[in-house]
C-alpha cells in the first residue's frame, strides 16, 4: 500500500457529509437539552472533530501500512494493536488463511471510521479543553485501541447510560451505563461508564493509562486476566475466605496491576482473595518483559 494524497482524501465527500449531520445533530442535542447558547458550538465541534479524527487515523494507519513490505502482515498486527476487535476476530480465521476485517483495505475503513466516531462523540460531549491538543490527537491514533471499545460503550450506552453535563474533562462519563459489576465503574478509552462523581478520580487514571501506554495498556490488562483466570479458579476453589468467583476477580482484577495504580489514586475495595503485593509486582514486571519480547518479534515480522 503507498501512501498518496488520493488514498488519504479518498473518502473526503462522505467525511464532509457525515460532519453536516454531526453539526445538524450537535445542535438539535443542544436545544433538546435547553443548552441555547452553546447549541452552535456543540454543533461545530462534533463536525469539527469529526473530520480531524477521521483523517489523522487515516494517515496513522495509512503510513503505517506503507512503511510495511508485507502490508498483510502489518494489517494484522495492527488489528489487534489499534483496533483490538478486528484483530481478534480475524485470529482464527488467518490461521486457516482467511482474513475478514485485517486486510489492509479493510483495516484502513475501519480506522477511518471509528476516528471519526470518536471525534464526533468527543466533540458532541464537549470534552475536550485545552489540553485536547494533545489528549484528542492521542485518543484517536496511540490510544485507538481503547476508544474503539468506547465507541461500542456509547452505542449500548445510548439506550442504557446517563452521560454526565460535564464538559472539558477530557473523558465521557456516564453516571449509570454498562457495567460488569452493579457498582463498579467501566472505563475504555476517554469513556467511563456506570461512573460516580466518587468513583471518577479512580476511573480517570484508566483514561491517562491508555493515553500513555496505548495499545500496551488495553493487551496487558486482556493478557492479565487471561492468564489469571485459572489460577484464580484455583485459589477461589481452595480458599476459606471467598468461593470460585471471588477467586477469580481477586486474581484477574483487584490484583491487576493497572488496577492497582487505579486504586492507589481512588476508590476503594476489600478483596477477599488476592495475590498480594509482591506476586503482583513480580507477575506485573514478568509482563512486561513479556510485551517487550513480543514487541521485538512481532514488530520485525510485520515491517521487514
Amino acid at each position: 500500500m503507498t501512501l498518496t494524497s488520493t488514498l488519504l482524501w479518498q473518502p473526503l465527500t462522505a467525511a464532509l457529509l457525515a460532519a453536516a449531520v454531526a453539526f445538524v445533530v450537535g445542535v438539535a442535542v443542544g436545544l433538546f437539552k435547553g443548552q441555547s447558547g452553546w447549541a452552535l458550538l456543540r454543533g461545530l465541534e462534533a463536525g469539527a472533530l469529526l473530520l480531524v479524527g477521521t483523517f489523522l487515523t487515516r494517515l496513522v494507519i495509512a503510513f503505517l501500512l506503507s512503511r510495511a513490505p508485507h502490508p498483510e502482515r502489518a494489517a494484522f498486527v495492527l488489528g489487534w494493536a489499534f483496533l483490538l476487535w478486528p484483530g481478534i476476530i480475524d485470529t482464527i480465521p488467518a490461521l486457516l488463511g482467511h482474513r475478514w476485517l485485517t486486510t489492509p483495505e479493510h483495516l484502513l475503513t475501519l480506522a477511518t471510521l471509528v476516528g471519526g466516531g470518536v471525534g464526533f462523540m468527543n466533540g458532541l460531549w464537549g470534552i475536550h479543553g485545552w489540553a485536547g491538543i494533545l489528549t484528542f490527537p492521542l485518543n484517536v491514533t496511540w490510544g485507538l485501541a481503547g476508544n474503539t471499545t468506547g465507541l461500542l460503550l456509547h452505542l449500548v450506552n445510548v439506550a442504557w447510560g446517563q452521560h454526565s453535563g460535564e464538559t472539558r474533562t477530557e473523558a465521557h462519563r456516564y453516571a449509570s451505563g454498562f457495567r460488569l459489576k452493579g457498582t463498579y465503574g467501566f472505563t475504555q478509552g476517554c469513556v467511563m461508564s456506570n461512573t460516580s462523581k466518587s468513583l471518577s478520580g479512580h476511573e480517570f487514571v484508566h483514561v491517562v493509562q491508555n493515553l500513555v501506554a496505548g495499545p500496551y495498556y488495553v493487551l496487558s490488562y486482556v493478557a492479565w486476566m487471561v492468564l489469571l483466570f485459572v489460577p484464580g479458579m484455583i485459589a477461589g476453589l481452595l480458599s476459606k475466605r471467598g468461593g470460585l468467583a471471588d477467586g477469580i476477580e481477586g486474581y484477574t482484577y483487584d490484583s491487576n496491576p493497572w488496577e492497582a495504580v487505579a486504586y492507589a489514586s481512588g476508590g476503594s475495595h476489600s478483596p477477599k482473595i488476592s495475590l498480594g503485593p509482591v506476586w503482583t509486582v513480580v507477575l506485573g514486571v514478568a509482563l512486561v518483559g513479556v510485551f517487550v519480547w513480543l514487541s521485538w518479534k512481532v514488530i520485525p515480522w510485520g515491517w521487514q
